[in-house]
Parts: structure tokens; sequence; C-alpha cells
């Protein structure tokens, strides 16, 4: 078994967008991920191209990207911020991973799976030929959001195997942002609470927004102690999200990618690779090398993303930085999850947060970068 192991952003660039075709993920990643054989997640080529096409007209439909939006905003305004409210009130220590991860759950996979699904392929894919028989029955008298990912069942040019297909993709769709983004979150709350400076930038970029929430809320006769900042409010503020890219290039969700070489290459590196090899990227090791990010690149620090001015973020090629993949595999979800990370705003400004003394972060060795023994954390609410 021969592994080649870079980190280089010249290889990089060449085995994700120069000669992409050249490295698939290849038979062995679909067996390992066995559950998601087949579907946009392990397929290579022809495949991959076309569910990216149907998943991309799905993730640019506005009534959708509406209703995900709304249903955050949902879960904040009614689970997250009271949980985190009442931890405050009784000084509570809690883990911060777990109670991302639920909620992450809740915004991704509830929709599609039932509470007590087996996780066996025949009760999955009954449950999803269900699920899609009931989706074209309503397609026919009413084109609702619910409907829109299952469009395409409409026309009868395709195939209940294809409709089939298609369901899976949208379930490990929906597991991969649950994975994603609530392994994301921890460790950003994590870096802003050894870093108030960075805490306190983020509330001044966010105040001006809370003032006039605050007036409207007066003028409506109103009384809410909790600021709630949605998806478009937020959206333009780029120190928010220096901060989030820079939490993201220390700790990102997938801290590595595997290929494999289909025909004998050269990399830009010089190194010569053979047919049947498998070549790994090691994206955590980008993220701390000093030549592409400087002496202090492994300091938690968002100013390394915005211009001189302050006043935009700073462009960085996607073969250097990794977090949302590259060329034609670019994450098709990273506009909604960046939408969803700003629940961070909602934390940040109603809250102070604290690891619990004493707590032992550890990073767990996975294809996922969790803390390995959670994220204990203490919270005070804002002006108490």
């Amino acid at each position: 078994m021969r592994f080649v192991v870079t980190a280089d952003p010249i290889n990089v660039r060449h085995i994700f967008t120069s000669n992409h075709a050249n490295y698939p993920k290849g038979q062995e990643f679909a067996d390992i991920f066995d559950i998601m054989r087949g579907s946009i997640f392990t397929v290579d080529g022809e495949a991959c191209g076309q569910q990216r096409a149907m998943f991309q007209s799905v993730l640019s439909n506005p009534p959708l990207l509406g209703l995900m939006a709304s249903c955050c905003r949902v879960k904040v305004v009614n689970s997250f911020l009271p949980f985190l409210s009442r931890m405050a009130s009784t000084s509570t220590p809690f883990n911060m991973q777990d109670l991302v991860t639920r909620l992450l759950f809740d915004l991704t996979a509830t929709p599609i799976f039932e509470r007590k699904l087996a996780m066996a392929h025949k009760v999955l894919n009954g449950f999803i030929r269900e699920m899609t028989e009931k989706w074209k029955a309503r397609c026919a008298t009413d084109l609702d959001v619910a409907a829109v990912i299952y469009i395409l069942s409409a026309d009868p040019v395709y195939s209940d195997d294809f409709l089939l297909k298609e369901g899976i993709d949208t379930v490990n769709f929906m597991v991969a942002g649950r994975d994603t983004i609530g392994t994301t979150l921890p460790w950003v709350f994590y870096n802003l609470s050894k870093n108030p400076r960075v805490v306190s930038c983020i509330h001044k970029e966010l105040a001006p927004i809370a003032s006039l929430k605050a007036t409207a809320v007066a003028s409506n006769g109103a009384s809410d102690d909790m600021v709630v900042f949605d998806p478009e409010e937020t959206k333009d503020l780029v120190y928010l999200k220096a901060a989030l890219f820079e939490s993201l290039r220390l700790y990102l969700p997938g801290p590595f990618e595997c290929k494999v070489v289909l025909a004998d290459d050269v990399l830009p590196s010089g190194h010569q690779l053979r047919s049947g090899e498998t070549i790994v990227i090691s994206i955590y090791a980008m993220g701390r090398m000093e030549a592409l990010w400087g002496k202090d690149c492994h300091e938690y620090r968002p100013e390394r993303w915005l211009s001189e001015d302050g006043a935009k973020l700073r462009y960085v090629p996607s073969y250097k930085f990794m977090a949302f993949n590259s060329g034609p595999r670019t994450c098709l979800g990273k506009d909604t999850a960046i939408a969803q990370m700003t629940i961070v705003a909602a934390l940040v400004w109603n809250f102070d947060m604290e690891v619990l003394q004493g707590h032992s972060i550890q990073q767990k060795l996975s294809c996922v970068l969790q803390l390995k023994n959670g994220l204990v954390m203490m919270v005070k609410q804002t002006g108490m």
C-alpha cells in the first residue's frame, strides 16, 4: 500500500482543478462510506456533474433558501437562546459541542429522518421511496416549498430508481450539513472564548444593527432582552466572516482529503505518481503553514482576512484555503453554511462565554475534526 501525502498549494490546485479528472475519490472511498454509495458525496465523473447540477438548482431556489433561513431563526429564538439563558441564570456548565450538534441536526436532518428510523439500507430505501411517492402526489396539485427538492419527480422521464438515488443524495446532503457546521461552530466558540478582543470587534460591528432592532421593538411597545440577527442583516459584516474563516483555517471540519491516481502523473512539485496510488492532502497542515499564513500562522487572528482598510475580505484562492473544497467539487452549500453560522452573532451579542476551568481541549482523531472531550462552557447573559 503506497500513499503520497502533500500540503503544497501548487499540488492542490493541480489535483483539484487543473487535472481533477485524473484524481477521483475512487471505489475504496465509496466502500468506506457505504451508506452514501452512489450519492453526490461518493460518485465521480459525469455522474457527479449531473448530481451537482441538480443540487445547484435546488440550492439557488429563493423560496427554499427563505424557508431554511426561517427555520434557523425559529430554532434559535425558541430553543437555542432560551436554553443558553437557563444555563446562564443557573450558572450551569454545559457541553456546547453536544448542544450545537443537536441544533444542526434539527436544522438539517429532522425533516428527512424519522426519530426511530433504522439505519439499515432496506429501511432507509423504503422510507425514501414512500416519501418520494408522497412528494410526487403533492407536486401534481401544489408546488410548495417542501416539494421543491423533488420537482423533477413530476416529470415521467425519471424512473423510481433515479428518484431513489436523488432522495438518498438529499439525505446525505443534510447529514453532511450537520456534521460540517456542527463540527465548525464549537471551534468558533472556543476561539472566541479565548480571544475577548475579537469578540469586542464583532460587538462593534453588530452594534448598529442591534440598535436599529431595539428601536423597532420599542416603537411597537414590545420588550425583548434577546437580539436575533437574520442572515440578510449579517451577510455584509466582514469582521464576523473573518472570525469564522480564521477558525475554519485552524480547525476545519474535514482535516484531510484522499484521492486516487488514475493515470501516471507528475505533480508541479516534481513528485511522480503512479496509477492506483492514493494521494492524501493534509488540509489541516495547510492551515498552519508559515509560508502561506506568516510567522503567526498558529495564532487566531481574523485581521489576516481583511484588506488594509478593513472594509472588505481579502481574497484567498480556494487551493490555499480548502475549507469549502476547490475546483469542480467546491462546496455547493457554502453560502447556506455561512448563513447558518451567523448563529454566532446571536450568541456573541447576548452572552459572554468561557471554557470551564480545567476542561481539557483535545482534537479527536477522525475524518471529522471534533473536540475529543466536547466543549464544556459557562455563559453569562450580557448586561447582567
